[in-house]
């Protein structure tokens, strides 16, 4: 809970996206710049709508001065590390990309060597701020994640989570299952871009 209460305290003053280091061109899955249905160019519209700065340079805002935003990792060892440090420096981090190390959370096991799939609508069902508002998300079947000891859940099923926070020295780290809900294919599906407004 004191992890999650930590990001209702984050004003959207200072955005910064840290899609993808090198690599984020706009055919780069998820990347701010593309309109493609597997980019993120309505999210990046929609946040700087509201009044929000994103930016994708290589510079970190000072911790509690925005929000860095981990779609898809194509970070280097080196960059990845400097967020870690800028995280436990009080920094906040949202990751959707259930196989970047900076999760910090393991995707939670399904049939056959894969990783459990959420359902394709999920309900809140925990007491988080960022999920003001929020009914339910279309979460596109992305991955489940295990909830580790004294992390907070939220979008729950049968014991895992499609989101789970957690704190990491003085900030915090809020895993998802997968980018998917926040796509420009799937952003305006149910409270997507509520839950996306309210967390960033």
């Amino acid at each position: 809970r004191a992890a999650v209460a930590v990001l209702g305290a984050v004003v959207a003053i200072g955005l910064f996206w840290w899609v993808a280091g090198p690599a984020a061109s706009s055919g780069a899955p998820y990347a701010p710049s593309s309109v493609a249905p597997d980019g993120a160019k309505a999210l990046a519209i929609l946040l700087e709508r509201l009044g929000a700065r994103v930016g994708t340079s290589g510079a970190l805002p000072a911790p509690g001065g925005g929000v860095v935003l981990v779609l898809y990792d194509q970070l280097d060892h080196t960059a990845r590390a400097q967020v870690a440090d800028w995280v436990r420096r009080g920094g906040t981090v949202v990751v959707a990309d259930p196989s970047s190390p900076l999760e910090g959370v393991s995707p939670a096991p399904g049939l056959l060597n894969q990783a459990a799939t959420a359902p394709q609508v999920l309900a809140p069902a925990c007491s988080a701020p960022w999920v003001g508002g929020v009914e339910r998300i279309a979460t596109a079947g992305d991955d489940l994640l295990e909830v580790p000891r004294g992390a907070s859940a939220c979008f729950p099923q049968a014991g895992d989570a499609f989101a789970v926070a957690r704190e990491e020295g003085d900030g915090v780290v809020v895993s998802f299952g997968g980018a998917d809900p926040w796509s420009n294919a799937y952003l305006g599906d149910d409270d997507n871009a509520l839950l996306a407004a309210n967390l960033l």
